[in-house]
């Protein structure tokens, strides 16, 4: 019965707020036609300079009557770093607001709750009660300036240099640092320090080399330098991946003599792995996967485990980069030697994959070139 009655109470109060919007947008109509024809009728009446003054004194009224867009509720989900985000916003436009009532408060509080906070009970059914309650299940400041360290501890680390990779570093980075700041922490050069040295080491190789390069004397480092460095280079590798071209279409002799066969290449650049538009070796998915079942995938789909194109095999990859853990024909994301273990997460094996090389390349009959060139789709005949 209770529940029912909330339920209605709130129902008819959704009916009032109704009827008062509308009744608010009628007379806001009627004023400004009454403003109108007020101006009209002085503008006969009045001097210029008389016109002028009382023209920006009714600017100032007509300003009043603009309708602004409607604000959205924050919402709360039951998650406690963004606990403090919530209140402040919420405290800002409902809780401080003296036109509304406490059952008004309730029924604002109410709505913004969703997912686990939702269902929340308590003794009273009012706002302060309510609120006393949330407070005190999710504002542990203890818990909530660690959860904001822990979320940019456990930031996995790039593999690879990647735009998105980097965007979502710093928006981790922005995102809790202003939540420890909510908390009444401040940052100084010493945690600034401190957070260059950890977020480095999140960094891809190319990435952190180009930014030991960038450093040009050996005086510390600013954070708003290092900062400004991860967003030029994150608009570079979106620059660069924007002007890509299609890929080149070449045609190479094929060995044997009197026969010919057509390698196909996929010009759909979407990811084998999770269908949308990027390589595989930028897959979120496929790099949450240790070595092994990288291996397993790549296998599975046969493509070439030094350069993972699909259009040649890893006998006939002319790439001249082998991995950079062991030296090995293969890609070092699929390499499980212990060296790469530091650099590719999720593998429990110290067994060292490798694919050995032919003791001969595959040449050309006329000038002992490798063909293929295993970076660029090709079809040969």
């Amino acid at each position: 019965m209770e529940g029912a009655g909330a339920l209605e109470t709130n129902e008819m109060l959704s009916v009032t707020l109704a009827e008062k919007t509308t009744t608010l947008n009628r007379r806001l109509g009627s004023y400004k036609a009454k403003i109108t024809k007020l101006q009209s009728f002085l503008k006969n009446k009045a001097s210029n300079a008389e016109q002028l003054l009382l023209q920006s004194k009714l600017d100032k009224v007509s300003e009043i009557f603009i309708k602004l867009p409607d604000v959205s509720l924050p919402e709360f989900h039951g998650v406690i770093e963004n606990w403090s985000d919530f209140k402040r916003q919420f405290d800002s436009l409902i809780t401080n607001n003296s036109v509304l009532n406490d059952t008004q408060k309730l029924f604002y509080l109410r709505s913004a709750l969703k997912g686990e906070a939702r269902t929340i009970e308590t003794s009273e059914d009012t706002f302060e009660s309510l609120m006393t309650v949330l407070i005190k299940r999710y504002e542990n400041k203890r818990v909530i300036i660690n959860s904001h360290i822990m979320n940019i501890l456990n930031f996995e680390k790039l593999c690879i240099e990647s735009s998105k990779g980097l965007r979502n570093l710093i928006d981790v980075i922005n995102k809790n640092l202003r939540g420890l700041k909510l908390m009444d922490l401040e940052t100084n050069e010493l945690t600034h320090q401190f957070l260059m040295n950890i977020i480095i080491r999140k960094l891809d190789i190319e990435s952190r080399k180009l930014y030991e390069m960038s450093l040009t004397s050996n005086e510390l480092p600013k954070w708003e330098m290092f900062l400004e460095f991860l967003q030029n280079r994150t608009q570079i590798l979106e620059n660069l991946h924007g002007v890509q071209g299609p890929p080149l279409k070449l045609k190479t002799p094929f060995l044997s003599k009197g026969k010919s066969f057509i390698v196909k290449s996929n010009n759909n650049n979407n990811c084998l792995l999770c269908k949308t538009s990027h390589r595989l070796y930028d897959c979120t998915l496929f790099l949450k996967m240790n070595p092994l079942q990288r291996f397993n995938l790549i296998k599975k789909h046969g493509l070439c485990i030094n350069c993972l194109n699909n259009n040649h095999k890893v006998a006939l990859c002319k790439s001249k980069y082998t991995c950079r853990l062991c030296r090995g024909k293969h890609n070092y994301l699929l390499c499980r030697s212990e060296n790469g273990q530091s650099d590719t997460e999720g593998s429990s094996s110290n067994t060292l994959f490798t694919q050995p090389a032919p003791s001969v390349a595959p040449t050309s009959p006329n000038n002992g070139e490798v063909i293929n060139n295993p970076t660029e789709p090709q079809t040969v005949q």
